[in-house]
């Protein structure tokens, strides 16, 4: 019974009653949510958000807030693209992955570096940094759209993983291959956050720093895993976009902060630390998908699905609003 009433206290399951009710309300509309098509579209638009979610999850379970990951991801992606055209590549397309990675986790450990030392605020540190990568990007490397990218990340933009064709939308349907690189991530940081000895010691720096160093928790190296792999994954989900879009553009990320923090949050993960899964993410981010995608086949106006994402938004903020709140409550009545 305790289990059961656990079950409904917990964001996860509000975000997946909530996606269920909508997903009936635009079939029930349009007749077409359900279709082969609609389903590998939202799938396909959940790789980029879900591993930005990712990257933000483990961030948020440690007590903080990054919010520097569109740009870090699109300075990495950026820098790759320029880099490999400037040697004519036509190598490994594996290659293209690891440099935009290795971008990106010399920018998290930027950021890992002075939260360490300093023990600046996280959000200041990364709104710093994100402001960095912009000018970088735009002052240095005068960043422009590329639309013609090296060939072997052409040939991967082409393969894809699954296709289809619904009689009843009368429309095809594919997912990409790069949807492997989402899966396999996703798989890799619930194993991290689940299994592993750093995973724990991230939930507990999250739950409380100071009985994290007592209890024999290395914390400094924590921040500097916990800011490098989110960097890491910045600059893979930088490269995964210039696939999915078969182009190149350094915007591609802009606006993309609040989205990703409000559906994480939305999933379950508190904005204070300790707590969070990686099922409240995917639920988080599917929602968003759903609202940003589906209501498209009802007809619904651009604007009006702008003011859905917006409603998501002020939601996943005031609960993170709400959450903080309560601890202090809970801190001054302790």
């Amino acid at each position: 019974m305790d289990r059961v009433k656990k079950i409904y206290t917990r964001n996860e399951f509000y975000t997946a009653a909530l996606i269920l009710v909508l997903a009936v309300f635009i079939e029930l509309r349009s007749g077409l949510f359900f279709t082969s098509n609609n389903i590998l579209d939202i799938l396909r638009g959940m790789i980029v958000p879900g591993m930005l979610g990712l990257s933000e999850y483990i961030v948020m379970v440690s007590g903080g807030c990054d919010v520097s990951f569109p740009y870090s991801a699109a300075l990495s992606m950026y820098s790759t693209i320029i880099l490999l055209k400037a040697v004519n590549f036509t190598g490994n397309v594996m290659i293209a992955f690891l440099l935009s990675c290795l971008f990106g986790i010399v920018i998290g450990m930027v950021n890992g570096l002075i939260i360490m030392r300093y023990r600046f605020p996280v959000l200041i540190v990364t709104l710093a940094t994100c402001s960095i990568c912009q000018g970088i990007l735009f002052g240095i490397l005068n960043a422009h759209e590329i639309p013609v990218i090296p060939q072997p990340i052409q040939n991967l933009a082409k393969s894809m993983l699954i296709r289809t064709y619904s009689e009843k939308a009368q429309m095809a349907g594919s997912l990409p291959l790069v949807f492997l690189v989402f899966f396999i991530l996703t798989a890799a940081v619930w194993f991290l956050m689940r299994r592993t000895t750093i995973g724990r010691s991230i939930f507990a720096v999250g739950g409380d720093v100071s009985s994290a160093e007592r209890i024999g928790i290395k914390v400094n190296f924590v921040y500097m895993f916990i800011y490098g792999f989110a960097g890491f994954i910045a600059g893979l989900t930088g490269m995964t976009r210039v696939v999915l879009m078969d182009t190149c553009h350094p915007n591609t990320f802009s606006g993309m902060d609040m989205t990703v923090i409000a559906a994480v949050i939305l999933g379950g993960t508190k904005v204070t630390g300790g707590s969070g899964s990686i099922t409240g993410v995917m639920l988080g981010t599917m929602l968003f998908v759903i609202v940003n995608n589906s209501l498209q086949l009802m007809g619904i106006p651009n604007y009006w699905q702008k003011f859905f994402l917006g409603v998501l938004i002020v939601l996943g903020t005031g609960i993170a609003a709400f959450q903080v709140s309560r601890k202090r409550k809970k801190g001054k009545a302790g």
